[in-house]
């Protein structure tokens, strides 16, 4: 039974894109930096800098809402900058799919969310268990396409958007400066 549950399960799209890494010079697609471009060096130095400060607290796991003194300096620093109130909620994740994990808890069957087409990959997963509407809007050179979100906006209620802005992965791009303020004004 288990080589049968076992032939029936897919590879895994992380697994995917790391062995298509090693027959390709860069491969942007598993998150794998090519490694002659590491700083090293610089890397031991904020290393040991950072034991000598904490000792052997770095090598534990934070509480769940994440580490207290980075939560602290979150709310203390970014909010205050951004103009947010300080209300005890920020929540520190291991990365985009543990916040999408998390996300996903407070949608329901029926609930519309919208995601950039291509988007990384590993964010369906939580978001497909949570609902079954999950609407691709494209992506070109300058980012998502906010015209075709502007459509679906006029015919569905979208309860969350996914967006990378920086650094796009899989597509490589940074989302525009009008782009960015088009959006802000859909939210709003």
């Amino acid at each position: 039974m288990a080589s049968r549950i076992g032939r029936e399960i897919e590879i895994s799209p992380v697994e995917l894109a790391s062995q298509i890494a090693k027959k390709v010079e860069i491969n942007l697609a598993s998150g794998t930096p090519d490694p002659n471009v590491m700083p090293i060096r610089e890397i031991k130095e904020v290393y040991n800098e950072i034991i000598d400060e904490y000792g052997s607290k770095v090598f534990f796991y934070p509480g769940a809402g994440g580490q207290e003194e980075l939560v602290k300096e979150i709310e203390e620093n970014y909010l205050s900058l951004l103009d947010l109130p300080r209300n005890g909620k920020v929540v520190i994740t291991s990365g985009a799919q543990h916040a999408m994990e998390l996300l996903a808890k407070f949608f329901l069957e029926n609930d519309t969310i919208a995601v950039e087409n291509p988007t990384f990959i590993e964010t369906f997963t939580p978001l497909k268990l949570r609902s079954n509407v999950v609407l691709p809007i494209d992506v070109d050179s300058k980012g998502i396409n906010v015209e075709e979100l502007e459509t679906l906006l006029k015919i569905v209620k979208i309860k969350l958007l996914y967006v990378i802005p920086n650094c796009h992965n899989p597509a490589g791009v940074t989302l525009c400066e009008d782009r960015r303020k088009r959006l802000v004004e859909l939210a709003e």
